[in-house]
């Protein structure tokens, strides 16, 4: 995804659709370390606006030593012409297998209300496959982008943290703004939401309000 990025900014400079001197990035969740590793690496982009903060996607541990074991196997494997392993995404009971530690770490009652991507997905899309290669899972162990975050300086940041988020504790993601240097920045918290229920019935006129207010600020439009 870092290179997509990338790739998408150059296209939009090459084309001349854009200011090169007004390009933002924006992550939300997931992509939210990604914009900010982004920004980290390119001094292009001029704000970075990262909207529920994840600063990686680490294995569980008691599982990552056999998944590793096992992504290693499958690389050696794959080079002598076999197909990729795949890993279910769902047991036998159709529940959300936890190789994740934000997932593990869940109460029962957060996992309750996990939202059914996999089985909307499979009801709309018969021929969604439900398995996702173990490379996948490796790469997502080895991806631990905070020792770049500082290296987001001087590029302005904003960073939006849901008030009761239930994957990435609001404390973690508030250490992480506070250890960035970049001399703008701003964090904000919305209230009431979660990080499963963060855009349910939202006022986006509300919630992007004070996005926009910072990249006025920053951009100077």
């Amino acid at each position: 995804m870092l290179i997509n990025i990338n790739g998408v900014k150059q296209f939009l400079q090459d084309g001349g659709w854009v200011d090169p001197d007004r390009i933002a990035i924006w992550g939300f969740f997931y992509s939210s370390g990604i914009a900010l590793e982004a920004a980290a690496f390119d001094k292009r982009v001029k704000a970075v606006i990262a909207q529920g903060l994840m600063p990686d996607w680490c294995l569980n541990p008691p599982d990552e030593a056999t998944i590793v074991a096992s992504a290693v196997a499958d690389r050696t494997s794959q080079l002598r012409g076999n197909p990729p392993q795949y890993i279910p995404l769902l047991n036998d009971k159709g529940e959300h297998l936890m190789h994740f530690k934000y997932l593990a770490e869940m109460t029962p009652e957060q996992k309750h209300h996990l939202p059914a991507w996999v089985h909307g997905a499979k009801k709309n899309a018969p021929s969604f496959n439900d398995h996702m290669t173990i490379q996948s899972f490796y790469r997502h162990a080895k991806w631990k982008p905070m020792n770049l975050f500082a290296a987001v300086n001087p590029t302005p940041v904003m960073i939006l943290t849901p008030e009761d988020d239930e994957i990435v504790p609001p404390e973690f993601q508030r250490r992480i703004f506070d250890s960035l240097q970049s001399p703008q920045k701003r964090y904000e918290i919305v209230k009431g939401r979660g990080h499963m229920n963060f855009l349910k019935d939202v006022n986006f006129d509300e919630l992007l309000g004070g996005q926009l207010a910072f990249l006025k600020e920053v951009m100077k439009f």
